[in-house]
């Protein structure tokens, strides 16, 4: 079970967020009010389990309602079909990102965080898959990247997650260098 957030703004409430299996086998995500005290937070626990089949479980604070953008889906991965098929495209140069350094790009409507660690280029959505933070605003340590909003960590080479409050991998991108070019596959 994660622990309580930090910092909470003003219009954010305790909630408990799990991810559980339904009848039909599909998965939904469950958002409910919750309480701050630990005991409130352990029996909310034991009885959604003893319910659900649960693949995930977070209290912290946050929205309830038409704004939240939490879900349960995974990032949908491509064919084999559909990435034969795909381009790469020039997003910068290798002398414009230093060593450890994100930059955050725009390609075909798309935002990529380009990371370069020690000379080798990663490319992951920009937006973690907990709470939309900008991963390319993050703190980069090693082959780890941090979520500036909630202290989500993910691998830059692979995109999966490594720390919560995140549990769904972000989607990682294919990146090459042709002389001084990067280019991502799209």
């Amino acid at each position: 079970m994660a622990n309580w957030m930090m910092t909470k703004r003003a219009w954010q409430v305790p909630v408990c967020r799990a991810c559980i299996t339904k009848a039909d086998g599909g998965r939904r995500p469950l958002g409910i009010l919750a309480l701050e005290d630990k005991i409130a937070q352990g029996a909310v626990a034991e009885v959604l389990s003893a319910a659900y089949e649960v693949h995930f479980l977070e209290f912290s604070y946050g929205c309830l309602g038409r704004g939240s953008t939490w879900s349960c889906r995974r990032p949908r991965r491509s064919t084999r079909e559909e990435r034969s098929m795909a381009d790469f495209v020039k997003v910068a140069n290798t002398n414009e990102i230093e060593p450890d350094q994100a930059r955050l790009v725009d390609v075909k409507g798309k935002q990529i965080a380009l990371f370069n660690v020690d000379g080798d280029f990663f490319a992951l959505d920009n937006a973690c898959t907990h709470e939309e933070g900008p991963l390319a605003e993050g703190e980069i340590s090693g082959h780890k990247v941090i979520c500036p909003l909630h202290g989500a960590t993910f691998d830059i080479r692979t995109g999966e997650v490594l720390g919560p409050p995140a549990y769904e991998a972000v989607a990682r991108y294919a990146v090459r260098v042709t002389g001084t070019d990067i280019e991502v596959e799209l």
